[in-house]
């Protein structure tokens, strides 16, 4: 599939980064949140707090480590429609609530094994306007050629309003990562995390930045919240 997309001449790239839960609350706009959770069904009673807190409207969790075995009804949560992508084996996993006030449909729910886990949704937020929201996650240890046939993906999806995060892997301000930047490029896809989100706390130059909020443009406004790994 081509990389290459066009964009409309008018954009508006109106997206804010707030690193509290209450002026997160306090927001004018869409909330959502990214949280690479290493464990969803044991992060719950944190999660519900933290909807308490900030009353996002879209989270995203990366690393939920669920399985077949773990029914919807144990995970789900108060006002929020539940959309899941399990790894067939052990680990990975990206799940997304949305707020029950939106229309959602899935576009695409994929697991493939050794290389990621995608998630794909159209969100409709009323007034012919709607999203795509994507989920993913990418392993350590994945197979080479992940980030081009997540590429293939968001390139199919490229052509409506797009926000995809998860956790890939790559530190984004090192030069391992400069492929996916290309992509990224190409795709007209920006990264909205500028800090480092796996903080070393003894060497501040050894914490990396391997999570990825990326928008195409924007019609509406976007806030959103990223916390990883683990909170």
């Amino acid at each position: 599939m081509p990389l290459l997309k066009s964009i409309p001449a008018a954009v508006n790239k109106e997206f804010s980064i707030l690193e509290s839960a209450s002026v997160f609350k306090s927001r004018i706009g869409l909330g959502l949140i990214h949280i690479n959770v290493r464990s969803l069904v044991s992060e719950l009673h944190y999660i519900r707090t933290l909807i308490q807190q900030a009353n996002p409207d879209i989270l995203v969790f990366s690393e939920t480590w669920l399985r077949k075995s773990v029914p919807d009804s144990d995970i789900l949560l108060d006002g929020f429609n539940l959309f899941r992508t399990d790894r067939k084996g052990k680990g990975g996993g990206v799940t997304v609530y949305v707020k029950a006030c939106f229309q959602v449909y899935v576009q695409l729910s994929v697991s493939v094994t050794k290389k990621y886990e995608c998630l794909v949704l159209s969100v409709n937020l009323g007034k012919n306007s709607q999203i795509t929201v994507i989920g993913a996650y990418i392993p350590p240890s994945a197979l080479s050629g992940a980030i081009v046939n997540l590429a293939d993906i968001f390139s199919s999806f490229i052509s409506s309003e797009l926000l995809f995060m998860g956790d890939f892997n790559l530190d984004w301000e090192k030069t391992i990562s400069d492929h996916f930047k290309d992509i990224c490029t190409n795709l007209r896809l920006t990264q909205l995390i500028t800090k480092p989100k796996c903080r070393n706390v003894t060497s501040s130059s050894k914490s990396s930045l391997i999570d990825n909020f990326s928008h195409q443009y924007a019609s509406e406004v976007f806030i959103r919240w990223s916390f990883s790994p683990g909170f």
